[in-house]
């Protein structure tokens, strides 16, 4: 199992402490820089006085007010009706900067984590102000790479292994479809692929075309895996064709930079097979760390849900139980079980989308032979699993186009109609966000061909017999999407089933494209 060093919960109480110092210390220099007056204990202030008699910008407002919290929690300031008043001036930053490498030195493998929040503290009055960008100093840092941040750091190392090894236990050993919201560095799917059987589907998604770029050359020749990636925004609403897709979902440290979490966990959660799994990293304890240098990034002001989270982006353990709970999913595990242990701060979550299970009546009916009233005559490569999902139902299975051909030569043969059970074609669907080549765009032309020619060939059959069966054609997944415009290689068969109706309609039945992901039976019945 992972494990960390006996050792950090005591350091990072350590530094939690410092940053209380380090946040007073942020708003002295921000308070001079903007007034020009002396930081003096006694001095009293609201945030509107900083809006109206500073540079303080108002999309940083909740950056301030948590300064401020903190620097009453280390004792520099106290909490009035309308504000703050200064108790003592704080540390001077010679202090400061002595005390964090004196930390540093007692734990060197934190350097980048720490040097980054010295960084960050430097540039809390520009930030404030708006004359710095917090996101440039994570993502345009020559100092700390986002590497060392989310992938070569001790706490997150041990976290994206301990995700790897909670995958590798829940796998139940057959290829799976991976989709990865906000991947960011890689830092986790590095962790992830080499758990994964071959033949699994990677699909690595963001919002940064760069995080793409880069993870394109460092991923897609992993051996064993089709890896692929895409741009993807969570709080959009999922295009139907994604719906039902994944065996597992996994999102890093990013669900709580969205602003509605509990609709991003629902577009997360569509994306699943019914017994799909949700994989997430999250910090879960409150740090004033995080605050000091996640809090320079607008995704961590963004939450809008107050009713969930009133103060802060971050939810504990119990809540994120509740939430997922309350979405319908089983939670499987969120470990680690002790926040403030050896691998403090943060949790790795596994949950279950729930596979939906008939009513006792349905299951009855399943087998009974009025799920399908009447004989049918059944073909398509969807046609024994049909027949297996409904095995009390009077169905005649031709398997191939000469067994067809017999069955529709036979005098006695008596059935409602032809139904032909052509496959979804969901395998050439584009991936979320995924920009098609022309190579591949020219590799779903065949996939529709491919699918084409079986279904005209059993067309023509039924129209040079003396049967006069209405011939119904069943797609799954392969109406054109309203929400995206996108249409798969089953697409083409709608426009096949449009001109047999015209040509033949003597045999005119239709075109039925049943929900992806989706059962025959079930959907049939309400069709029967």
């Amino acid at each position: 199992g992972v494990s960390g060093d006996p050792a950090w919960p005591a350091f990072l109480d350590r530094l939690d402490g410092l940053c209380a110092a380090l946040a007073g210390a942020a708003l002295r220099r921000a308070w001079a820089a903007g007034r020009g007056k002396t930081w003096r204990p006694g001095l009293c202030f609201s945030t509107q006085d900083w809006l109206d008699r500073t540079a303080l910008q108002p999309d940083q407002v909740l950056l301030f007010q948590r300064l401020c919290a903190m620097a009453v929690e280390g004792g520099d300031l106290t909490a009035q009706a309308e504000g703050w008043q200064v108790i003592v001036s704080p540390s001077t930053p010679q202090n400061l900067d002595r005390e964090l490498s004196a930390l540093i030195d007692t734990q060197p493998a934190f350097r980048p984590e720490l040097t980054l929040l010295a960084q960050a503290v430097d540039a809390l009055p520009d930030v404030l102000c708006g004359r710095t960008q917090g996101v440039e100093l994570l993502f345009d840092n020559p100092e700390v790479s986002l590497q060392a941040l989310y992938g070569d750091a001790p706490l997150a190392g041990c976290f994206n292994r301990l995700a790897g090894d909670l995958l590798a236990a829940d796998l139940a050993g057959g290829p799976v479809s991976v989709l990865e919201i906000g991947a960011g560095s890689g830092a986790t799917t590095a962790a992830l692929l080499p758990q994964l059987p071959p033949g699994s589907r990677y699909h690595f998604t963001d919002i940064s075309q760069a995080f793409l770029d880069q993870a394109a050359r460092r991923f897609a020749a992993t051996s064993g895996i089709d890896f692929t990636t895409g741009l993807l925004d969570i709080s959009q609403p999922a295009p139907a064709e994604q719906a039902g897709r994944r065996d597992l979902v996994v999102a890093a440290n990013v669900l709580h930079a969205t602003a509605d979490l509990k609709a991003a966990l629902e577009q997360a959660v569509r994306r699943l097979k019914p017994g799909g799994r949700l994989l997430l990293l999250e910090v879960t304890r409150r740090r004033r760390r995080f605050d000091l240098v996640f809090g320079l990034t607008p995704g961590w002001w963004a939450f809008s849900d107050r009713d969930l989270r009133p103060d802060h982006a971050l939810l504990a353990p119990a809540d994120w139980r509740a939430l997922l709970t309350d979405l319908g999913l089983e939670v499987l595990a969120i470990l680690p079980e002790d926040l403030a242990g050896d691998l403090p701060d943060q949790s790795v979550i596994l949950a279950a989308k729930p596979v939906v299970k008939a009513p006792e009546k349905a299951v009855d009916k399943a087998v009974d032979k009025d799920l399908l009233p009447g004989r049918w005559l059944v073909t398509g490569p969807g046609a024994p699993a049909l027949q297996a999902a409904t095995p009390g139902s009077d169905l005649l299975l031709a398997s191939d186009l000469e067994a067809l051909r017999a069955r529709l030569a036979d005098p006695d043969l008596q059935a409602r109609g032809l139904l032909y059970l052509a496959t979804a074609g969901q395998a050439s669907s584009p991936e979320d966000g995924e920009v098609r080549q022309p190579e591949q765009e020219a590799e779903t032309a065949d996939d529709g061909l491919a699918l084409l020619t079986p279904v005209l060939q059993a067309a023509q059959a039924l129209m040079a017999s003396d049967k006069s069966l209405p011939l119904w054609i069943v797609t799954q997944g392969g109406a054109p999407d309203a929400l995206s415009g996108h249409q798969t290689s089953a697409a083409a068969l709608w426009g096949l089933g449009r001109t047999f109706a015209r040509e033949a309609p003597g045999n005119r039945g239709g075109v039925i494209d049943l929900a992806p992901a989706s059962a025959w039976a079930g959907q049939l019945a309400a069709f029967a």
